[in-house]
Formats: structure tokens, sequence, C-alpha cells
């Protein structure tokens, strides 16, 4: 049987938003996350709900990486998966996405960067949802989804989902002696990249820490956001700049 506890201190917007989808759960006060999800006596999945405006005004001190950063970590500890469920009804625009790489200071631009490197170097889960009422939704389906497939994290297994969208599975000690493996499916992970045009990227630069390695030589953003957008996907196209301008944002945050 799996069980939904929601803290105490969870607005009355919440409730009435799990009412409205009848979901059953209890609460009680959390320590960790706003949301635990039970099976029989087994934590499956802490989740914690934030609104794109909690995530910016937590990301200008640090408080948002550390905070999620302790929840994902006392979730593993137990065994468990820590979820993000990030209410934004929008993504940002290729226009906001230069504005970062060219270096200039914008709010939102530091939580899609805080987001991207949980999800790329954490394993935090993250899933945008539009508004409480999706939140409600997508907790009666985790919950559901615990009950009829007895999903659970496993013992191994790194799950990433990225809030713009698609996961990435990848078994821990089978990647032992296949880190380029591992590289190419965190590129996946970024929006605009697929699986092919992640393996074209990893010809160029073989790991994460060669585009860092770059961005820090360079005086020039623009130089290395030329560089990575020219990198051949197929024979008619590139990777272009927004894809290599998410890329930049996803590993060196904004410059």
């Amino acid at each position: 049987m799996a069980r939904l506890i929601v803290d105490t201190r969870e607005p009355a917007q919440v409730h009435e938003a799990l009412a409205n989808f009848s979901v059953p759960y209890e609460r009680a006060t959390l320590d960790v996350a706003d949301f635990h999800i039970y099976r029989d006596d087994r934590l499956l999945f802490t989740v914690e709900r934030k609104t794109w405006n909690d995530l910016e005004a937590s990301c200008v001190d640090g408080r948002a990486r550390d905070q999620l950063l302790r929840a994902a970590s006392n979730a593993r500890s137990q065994n468990a998966q820590h979820v993000v469920l990030l209410e934004h009804a929008s993504v940002l625009t290729d226009a906001q996405l230069r504005s970062c790489v060219y270096g200039k200071d914008n709010r939102g631009l530091r939580a899609r960067s805080t987001v991207d490197r949980l999800v790329l170097q954490h394993g935090v889960g993250v899933l945008r949802t539009a508004n409480v009422m999706e939140t409600a939704r997508t907790l009666q389906w985790i919950l559901e989804k615990s009950i009829k497939e007895r999903w659970a994290p496993e013992g191994g297994q790194h799950t990433c989902g990225a809030y713009y969208g698609g996961s990435v599975q990848s078994k821990k000690s089978a990647n032992d002696d296949n880190p380029q493996a591992v590289w190419t499916r965190m590129l996946q992970t970024v929006r605009g990249v697929s699986e092919t045009a992640a393996k074209a990227i990893a010809e160029t630069y073989p790991n994460a820490k060669s585009i860092v390695d770059a961005a820090n030589a360079t005086d020039d953003p623009k130089r290395l956001l030329d560089a990575i957008a020219s990198v051949q996907t197929s024979k008619k196209r590139k990777l272009g700049k927004s894809a290599a301008g998410r890329v930049i944002v996803a590993l060196c945050g904004p410059t």
C-alpha cells in the first residue's frame, strides 16, 4: 500500500488541489521536503514543491542549491529518490539564454543554471509543472505508479529528470569502465541535445571538465559559444547556438 504524507505547513491551495483529484493523504510535520511517498513502511520518494519565484529568490544567496542537495543526500541515505516539482508555466527564451552566455546577470538565469547543475551533477530529479493543480496531479500519478507498477528507486540506479522533459537512467556499476557513455547521457538531459548531438559534442569535448576548462581559458564567452554551436551533428546540421548556450549554462552557470 502506498501512502502520501503532506507537510502540515503546506498552504491551503495545495490541500485544495489534492482534494480536487481525490488524492488520499496524511498530514505530518516533515523535517525534509514537502511530501513523502511510502510503500508499506519503505520511503520511496521525498518531494519538494517550489515555485519559480521561490527558486529565483533563494538562488541569490545560494540557499536553493544547499537546501536541495541536503534533501537529496537525506533521501539517498534512506535508499529513496529526491524529486523537485518546479511550478513554472514557461521556459527561458533563446534571447534570455544568449543574454546569459554573454554575461548579463539575471535571477531567472541563475535559477535555471541551479536546476541544470542539480540534474546533471547531482542526480536530483526535477519535473516542471504548470501550477499547483498540475503539481497535485503529478503527485497522484507518482502515487498510482508506486502502487500499480511498484515503482521504487533501486540500489545502484541513478535517475535524473529534467524539468524541460525527459529522463536519463544509468546503472552505475555498468559505467565504471565507460565514462564516455555517462557523459553523453548527461548531455542528453539538456533540452535540444539528442543522442546523436551528445555523441558529436563528446567527440570534441570528451568530458564536462573540457568544456569548463575552455570557458575558463577564454575572455570572450562568444568564442566558446560559437565553437560548441559549430559542432557537426550530421552531414547537413550543426548543433546551433541555442542548444550550445544551454550546455554552457548547465555546466558553467551564468558568466
